[in-house]
């Protein structure tokens, strides 16, 4: 008996389950691909994945007015993402675009590094222009990542759940499709830099994209013990921790980029002085390394300006 119900059909192509921004359908014999359109009604959805036994799983920007025995269509059409939309959107609003041609920006890689003003940025932490930048938060202020985006300028495509003021383009949502349609948006527009603020480990597929400038603010909901799996997210080309209060933390903060000297060498030797201090305290610390640290908490308010 249970292997009849398994087995079961039903007996026109049709919607079989549905869940967030997402569903399920039995298609019978007509034929799918991943990224073609599915029609529910005259809502396109775009494939994501052939389920087997018949099956596809699709994406919809809106599946509120779905219901489990809806008629599917499959079509051979490339189920385009949306065009990029000034302002803020909602996914609410948006849909797929059947058939459409989807424009790609020409992206040049002439920036090796991205400077955006902030000091200790740019001397400690260089940031590489076409490629990935990690904030990991451990509960700062949103006015210290939108400091970042206004002084690095340009188009700022951004997914977020809350507004943020210097974006050009915005997604408003914390969703995978927020980010995804993000990352697709940035892609299209010359010379965009993509700007996201998620939970960790939603945001993996979006860090293997190095023609995009893309800084990706993670929260860091039990402090640093999980910086070590959050980065396993995706090899960044910069990370900077961030404090609760906004500031960065030097010690933990790293880019592959080349630092200004001679700050590289002071960076190194911060770590060493900090360790020192946790175990032994600092009476016995030269005047020199008393001076680094007196520096380092200068250099680290940075980001709040």
């Amino acid at each position: 008996m249970k292997e009849q119900i398994e087995s079961y059909q039903p007996k026109r192509a049709s919607v079989v389950a549905i869940g967030d921004r997402r569903v399920r359908a039995f298609v019978g014999d007509q034929q799918a691909r991943l990224g073609a359109t599915l029609w529910i009604g005259n809502t396109p959805t775009r494939i994501v994945s052939l389920a087997g036994a018949r099956r596809v799983e699709a994406i919809a920007f809106d599946t509120n007015a779905f219901a489990v025995g809806d008629p599917v269509r499959c079509t051979d059409e490339e189920a385009a993402w949306p065009t990029p939309r000034a302002g803020r959107t909602t996914l609410d609003d948006l849909s797929f675009e059947p058939g459409g041609a989807t424009p790609v920006g020409q992206q040049s890689d002439a920036r090796d590094t991205l400077s955006c003003g902030v000091e200790v940025i740019d001397t400690l932490l260089p940031l590489a222009g076409r490629g990935v930048t990690l904030i990991l938060d451990s509960g700062g202020p949103d006015e210290a990542f939108d400091r970042l985006l206004r002084a690095a300028g340009g188009t700022v495509v951004c997914a977020s759940a809350r507004i943020v003021p210097d974006a050009t383009h915005q997604v408003l949502g914390s969703s995978a499709l927020a980010l995804v349609v993000a990352a697709a948006w940035a892609e299209m527009l010359d010379d965009a830099l993509l700007a996201i603020e998620a939970p960790p480990f939603d945001v993996d597929e979006l860090l293997v994209n190095r023609v995009i400038t893309s800084i990706i603010r993670v929260e860091l909901r039990n402090g640093l013990e999980i910086l070590a799996e959050t980065l396993e997210l995706g090899h960044s080309d910069t990370q900077i921790v961030m404090r609760s209060d906004g500031t960065i933390d030097l010690t933990h903060s790293s880019s592959r980029r080349r630092p200004s000297q001679p700050f590289a060498d002071r960076f190194g030797r911060l770590a060493q002085v900090r360790e020192h201090v946790q175990i032994f305290g600092e009476h016995d610390l030269e005047d020199d390394d008393l001076a680094m640290l007196a520096d380092a908490e200068s250099l680290e308010a940075g980001l709040i300006g």
